[in-house]
């Protein structure tokens, strides 16, 4: 495991503009910019980041002496990267909803139901509209699938649109995913302005005539 700052020796430590950098922040800018795409690089800064090895203010400072062909490659990932994310298909997906334009969605938001608080993966409250990753890992057991019945009947009561993507929507048809979110939350008040749309449905369009690779 790479060390946290408090023990890594002050031989170990660069200094850049008064801003110790360790070399856990290095690391992970190493292989983000080693990432052949924007979404492999994000999911890896995001790792990073939810297992608490290095911190934004560690990678933007170690970011300033990274090389500079890889300089904008990682400008574009630390602007998305974010240590909520929960696996690298939670990353990918997020990086997907902002290359086509639609509003950022917020990670782990919170739901308030009359069963209680729930946490779905990607989220926008302004809108009541989720979006839940449903990995083979977590949802293949009985029990699983019957607590997911209960998350979304109850989040459906609290009038959410949630929408559901797995690994064969992610990676086969992004299109008809991007579809649903641009169609939900445009029903509940969501409207850029008419160059932005425009914007929006090109890019679907790009995405459907030639899915991104992901990983």
């Amino acid at each position: 495991m790479i060390a946290h700052r408090e023990c890594v020796p002050e031989s170990e430590r660069t200094r850049v503009s008064g801003v110790r950098v360790t070399t856990s922040a290095r690391t992970a800018l190493d292989a983000a910019a080693q990432s052949g795409t924007l979404y492999a690089a994000t999911a890896a800064l995001d790792r990073f980041l939810a297992l608490r090895l290095t911190s934004r203010e560690r990678l933007r400072a170690a970011a300033l002496t990274h090389p500079l062909r890889a300089r904008g490659h990682l400008r574009r990932s630390l602007g998305l990267a974010d240590g909520r994310s929960q696996s690298p298909a939670e990353s990918w997906t997020r990086v997907l909803l902002h290359q086509v334009g639609l509003p950022r969605p917020l990670p782990q938001c919170p739901v308030s139901t009359v069963e209680g608080e729930f946490r779905v993966d990607l989220g926008w409250p302004a809108y009541r509209v989720a979006v839940e990753y449903d990995s083979a890992e977590h949802h293949s057991l009985p029990i699983d699938r019957a607590r997911d019945r209960l998350r979304y009947r109850a989040m459906a009561e609290a009038e959410w649109i949630v929408i559901s993507i797995g690994v064969y929507d992610l990676c086969s048809r992004p299109a008809g995913f991007l579809r649903q979110v641009l169609a939900a939350l445009t029903d509940r008040g969501w409207s850029g302005s008419p160059e932005r749309t425009v914007r929006v449905w090109r890019s679907i369009h790009r995405v459907e005539r030639r899915p991104p690779t992901l990983g």
